[in-house]
Parts: structure tokens; C-alpha cells; sequence
């Protein structure tokens, strides 16, 4: 969890995240079962996959020389948006839905579920 995430503003050099920082983070997490990767900043709750070719075409040439690999790995990134996302885990499932002042949101943006097998 940080402050900052993979967004237009974030990725800039001189905000929060160089693409060697970002490069040395992607290489660091491969060791890891990553089920989620959380942040703050900008105020939405919404779920994206970081790397994704068509938002970070520049991070994936840089982390891999300009040949992506058919399986590259990508990590589900959450952003908290105006409060939070409460976790469960089931078994072998992830499960996160985003919960705001107002109370859960069962808007498929807002809920989002995944395997925990790596």
C-alpha cells in the first residue's frame, strides 16, 4: 500500500514514480504472491492492472528491453477512492468491495474477486 498510483500522474519523473523506481518495484514484487496492490491520492476507488500494455507501454518496453514475454506478469492495483476497500479472503478467493462513506457498493467497478494461486 503507498500513497501514489500507476496513474498519468503518478508515473511522471518528477511527481512520484521514475521508471527505474518503477522498474526496481516490478522486479522486487515477481518474488512475492501479490494479491493486490493498494493506493491513495486520487480520490476514486477503481481497479486496474498495472503493467497494462495500453496504459503503460513505456514501463513494460522499459522492464523488458522492448521484448514483452507472452506471460509477463500484471498485479490488480485498487485505489481507495473517498475511504477504503474491505478484504475478505475465502479459501483459495480474494475478495475486495469498495466501502465508502455512504456505505458498499455493489457496482461492478466497485467489487472485484480473484484466484490467490500463483
Amino acid at each position: 500500500m503507498h500513497h501514489y498510483g500507476f496513474d498519468g500522474f503518478s508515473l511522471n519523473d518528477w511527481n512520484w514514480w521514475t521508471l527505474k523506481q518503477r522498474r526496481d518495484l516490478y522486479v522486487l514484487l515477481q518474488k512475492y504472491n501479490v494479491a493486490a496492490i493498494f493506493h491513495g491520492h486520487n480520490l476514486q476507488a477503481e481497479h486496474y492492472r498495472w503493467p497494462d500494455p495500453q496504459f503503460h507501454a513505456g514501463d513494460l518496453n522499459f522492464f523488458y528491453n522492448g521484448k514483452l514475454p507472452a506471460d509477463y506478469r500484471q498485479y490488480d492495483v485498487l485505489s481507495c477512492g473517498n475511504l477504503c476497500w474491505v478484504i475478505r479472503i475465502r479459501g483459495e478467493r480474494f475478495i475486495a468491495a469498495h466501502y465508502s462513506s455512504s456505505g458498499s457498493s455493489a457496482a461492478p467497478g466497485d467489487c472485484f474477486t480473484k484466484s490467490l494461486k500463483p
